[in-house]
């Protein structure tokens, strides 16, 4: 693609998208430092336009340029970073596909011992879809150990309806993880509408929002109540259960 074409190496991709200048988060590498040099540019035509260029403006926006092609070329030997990049367009891809990706699904249901019955007569028979990679009851025992990852519908990978009253539910995934923060970053700002007057990565948008620490609909309320009651006897109930006084005095053996 012509947009991720750094401008030192073809300055006309400055020109074919020269509404973009302003970086953002879904951008690539290259083309938010186009981005920034566009904005750089802009500068510098509005101030000559308006008679106040001098010298330190001049030297600045050298620097600044400087600076960009410095940025560029570390950029090229930063081998996480490319990794990183690239799980992040992934999602950014697979997340704005969501409405036009068709979604093939089989039926069926939890019989009452918690089997999944599926198939034509809701029969454990093997998927006969022979274009789906995996089947129904593989995806679901995939899903069972995989934690429960941000995405656009749930970025912050909570329990939803359709968990009601299923079991083994993946429990959301580290939030303090960097790659998980981002991943939940890119899919909180999907399809949401920002401009230049908006306060970027400040969290005021997500103070509503929190991961809860429950990872099944209804929440495991026994083992709850065993954490916070079932500490057994204590020594209101039983005088047994009453630690030892201390009955050693000073100068006694």
């Amino acid at each position: 693609m012509t947009t991720d074409i750094f401008w030192l190496n073809n300055p006309t991709v400055l020109l074919t998208d020269y509404t973009s200048f302003f970086p953002t988060t879904v951008m690539s590498r290259v083309q938010q430092l186009n981005a920034l040099t566009r904005l750089i540019l802009y500068f510098a035509i509005l101030m000559s336009v308006t008679g106040k260029m001098s010298d330190n403006w001049v030297k600045g926006i050298i620097i600044a340029l400087i600076v960009i092609i410095m940025l560029y070329y570390l950029s090229i030997y930063d081998k996480d970073g490319k990794v990183k990049e690239f799980n992040r367009h992934k999602n950014v891809e697979n997340m704005s596909n969501l409405d036009t990706m068709p979604i093939e699904v089989e039926s069926g249901y939890y019989d009452t011992e918690g089997n999944l019955r599926i198939g034509k007569f809701y029969s454990h028979e093997q998927n006969r879809n022979k274009e789906l990679e995996y089947t129904l009851s593989e995806y679901e025992e995939f899903r069972k150990n995989k934690c429960r990852k941000p995405t656009a519908d749930n970025p912050f990978m909570n329990p939803t309806l359709a968990d009601f009253n299923t079991e083994n539910d993946p429990i959301a995934c580290n939030g303090d993880d960097e790659d998980i923060k981002e991943q939940r970053d890119i899919a909180f700002n999907q399809n949401l509408f920002r401009d230049l007057n908006d306060l970027f990565d400040v969290k005021n948008a997500e103070r509503q929002f929190a991961t809860v620490p429950i990872n099944s609909v209804p929440n495991d309320q026994e083992a709850f109540a065993k954490w916070c009651y079932g500490t057994g006897l204590t020594c209101k109930e039983d005088s047994f259960a009453c630690q030892p006084r201390n009955t050693y005095r000073s100068g006694t053996s």
